[in-house]
C-alpha cells in the first residue's frame, strides 16, 4: 500500500489534485481528490491503491528533460568505455611485445638481471598471467 493510498484512506489528500489510481478490477484511471474521495465510499472503495500524483507539465517537462541530460551522459560515458577498452588492449599487446624482448635480455650474466626480473614478474601482474 502506498503513501498515498493510506492519505487517502485518512481523507487527508490535498485538494485539487489529480492521481493515477488502480480500481479493485485491475484497471487504471485518474482522477482529481473528490472523485476518489467518492470512490473511497464505494462498494470494494478500500481496495482502491492511489499510485501516483500527475504531474503538471512544467514537472513533466523538466523530467524529460533531466531524462534527456542521462541518456546523453550514459552515451558518452559508453563511448569512452569503448575508447579506453581499445587504448587497455594496445597497451597490453605492447608489454606483451616488450615482455618477449626483455627474454633475451634477461641473461643470468648480465648486470641488469634483477631488475628484469622485476620488470618481467610486474608485467606478468598486469597482463594477469603470474
Amino acid at each position: 500500500m502506498t503513501n498515498l493510498t493510506e492519505q487517502l484512506k485518512k481523507g487527508e489528500l490535498p485538494d485539487n489534485h489529480h492521481y493515477y489510481y488502480r480500481l479493485p478490477k485491475g484497471t487504471y484511471e485518474v482522477g482529481n481528490t473528490f472523485c476518489l474521495e467518492t470512490l473511497r465510499y464505494c462498494k470494494d472503495g478500500d481496495k482502491i491503491e492511489v499510485l501516483s500524483e500527475v504531474p503538471t507539465y512544467e514537472k513533466w517537462i523538466m523530467t524529460k528533460n533531466l531524462s534527456e541530460r542521462a541518456h546523453l551522459k550514459m552515451y558518452k560515458a559508453r563511448g569512452e568505455k569503448v575508447r579506453l577498452e581499445k587504448e587497455n588492449t594496445k597497451l597490453k599487446e605492447l608489454l606483451k611485445e616488450v615482455r618477449g624482448k626483455l627474454k633475451y635480455i634477461n641473461t643470468p650474466r648480465n648486470d641488469h638481471n634483477i631488475f628484469g626480473n622485476d620488470l618481467m614478474k610486474r608485467i606478468n601482474q598486469v597482463l594477469g598471467e603470474e
